[in-house]
């Protein structure tokens, strides 16, 4: 798949998000909503990898620290909310990189919605960037404030 994203773009992101990624191709698909390109999903499917790589680090990174299972349980639904995610985005200015369905009348809105996929699409990259490293990907996450 084609990168949409220039290269000035692709810096700024790298520096941003404090990460170089081989597969520049990649990190532009993390930006693509549903609809936005020839492929319907756009970035749902690495959505969904993200998703279930924030579950699994989350508990993770709990056994480690021995929580309780209430702890753990209480953790999770505090951190892994759609809106912390997407204000973790939206702090980083990720929105001026998402490239929207050009049929929406808000071409130019990024929902809290989007911005929540994008940021799971983004962890699930950088996991398949650094070939499903787990120790990358979690200091990735954690360096992010997404853990």
């Amino acid at each position: 798949m084609p990168c949409f994203l220039a290269s000035e773009q692709i810096q700024v992101l790298e520096e941003t998000l404090n990460y170089t990624f081989k597969d520049k191709a990649l990190l532009s698909r993390v930006f693509e909503a549903a609809s936005s390109t020839s492929t319907p999903e756009g970035n749902k499917r690495l959505a969904l990898l993200g998703r279930s790589l924030l579950g699994f680090l989350r508990n993770l990174k709990s056994v480690e620290q021995d929580l309780a299972v209430v702890d753990m349980n209480s953790h999770f639904l505090r951190n892994s909310a759609a809106k912390r995610l997407a204000t973790l985005g939206f702090t980083k200015s990720l929105q001026q990189f998402i490239r929207v369905n050009p049929a929406s009348s808000l071409t130019d809105h990024v929902s809290d919605k989007l911005m929540a996929l994008s940021m799971e699409a983004l962890l699930a990259a950088v996991f398949l960037d650094c070939q499903r490293d787990l120790t990358i990907t979690c200091e990735f996450a954690t360096g992010l404030r997404i853990l």
